[in-house]
């Protein structure tokens, strides 16, 4: 018996069982882009409000300075001798309106207080340590100021906040500042 030659023998690919080749059809439609476009769109809008966010809580943070004209502050910026325009009422407080001293105010930055536990103390207790570090003079009593002390809620303890502030309130809008030497006057 002899052996066929190679280019005598039709060669076909050979499939195991259960393999077939490939079926020469019409071409896979394009997946659609829509999906692809959308992530990227979601995914866009998703950065730039966490930038945002991003700069308007480092813009909390940053210490104001001496103030020169009326502007909204977060109560994390003030600093001793700070003027505040107007109290707000009681509960939680975020931003206050901050005034050179020279104009009418009805609140003064006594001092600040800075927790250093990572454990949220309480709500009693941080406004009892806030509050023994919130010392008037004769003079301010005299004058009629109260004290006024806020100090972190629980929520604004988990964001970091570790600030307590004492501040004279005046029964009536003054000007003039504690911190200046000179005592407020209406």
């Amino acid at each position: 018996m002899t052996t066929p030659h190679p280019e005598d023998v039709p060669q076909e690919p050979y499939y195991a069982p259960g393999w077939a080749p490939q079926q020469q059809g019409e071409p896979r439609p394009p997946l659609p882009r829509w999906p692809l476009w959308t992530a990227a769109v979601v995914a866009g809008v998703s950065l730039l409000a966490g930038l945002g966010f991003a700069v308007r809580y480092a813009a909390d943070l940053r210490s104001l300075g001496e103030v020169d004209g009326a502007t909204t502050a977060h109560v994390r910026q003030l600093e001793r001798g700070h003027c505040v325009e107007d109290l707000p009422q009681d509960g939680a407080v975020t931003r206050v309106r901050v005034v050179p001293c020279e104009d009418p105010h009805r609140a003064e930055v006594l001092g600040t207080y800075q927790f250093r536990e990572d454990v949220w103390p309480g709500a009693e207790e941080a406004e009892r340590r806030v509050a023994a570090g919130c010392q008037m003079d004769s003079a301010q009593r005299q004058a009629g100021a109260e004290p006024v002390v806020w100090f972190p809620s629980e929520g604004s303890w988990r964001q970091g906040d570790r600030l307590g502030v004492c501040l004279a309130q005046h029964p009536e809008p003054v000007r003039g500042s504690w911190g200046g030497g000179d005592s407020p006057t209406p």
